[in-house]
């Protein structure tokens, strides 16, 4: 594979994993304040949550487990994650990674258990989460378009 053919898979990766994080904390954050329960159906909620966890426990495994790479996760839909998110997140909770990872999980249990047990510090951590994927997809997109 060309190095332009692995950097524009890298991006495609990254982009398609900040989207998928950032909308199901978007319909999260909908379903939570139930401003707007019309617009967010129940179903969709829903599948948004157990997506987000499939998402925090392939983080937890890839950044716990020191492998770059994650093609299935227990038998569910593979999920995607960029080898450079999975060292980003390493080095940065270096000092903390155990608390880290036992947060990743702790807030995929709760998104499994409904909308309604996910606490403020989960929302936060995903939204920080949610930060570093994008500045993922746009480091990715540098690197891009530079060659």
């Amino acid at each position: 594979m060309s190095e332009v053919s692995a950097l524009s898979q890298e991006y495609q990766t990254a982009a398609d994993l900040s989207h998928a994080l950032n909308r199901a904390v978007i319909d999260l954050k909908k379903a939570r304040l139930a401003q707007t329960p019309a617009s967010v159906p129940g179903e969709q909620v829903s599948g948004q949550l157990s997506q987000l966890a499939e998402i925090l426990d392939a983080l937890a495994t890839l950044v716990g487990s020191g492998e770059e790479e994650l093609s299935d996760l227990d038998g569910t839909a593979a999920v995607k994650v960029p080898g450079t998110l999975v060292a980003q997140l390493r080095e940065t909770y270096a000092g903390t990674l155990e608390y880290f990872l036992e947060d990743l999980r702790s807030t995929a249990n709760r998104l499994r258990e409904g909308a309604a047990n996910v606490t403020d510090s989960d929302v936060d951590r995903l939204d920080a989460l949610g930060n570093v994927t994008a500045g993922e997809t746009a480091s990715a997109f540098r690197r891009l378009m530079r060659h």
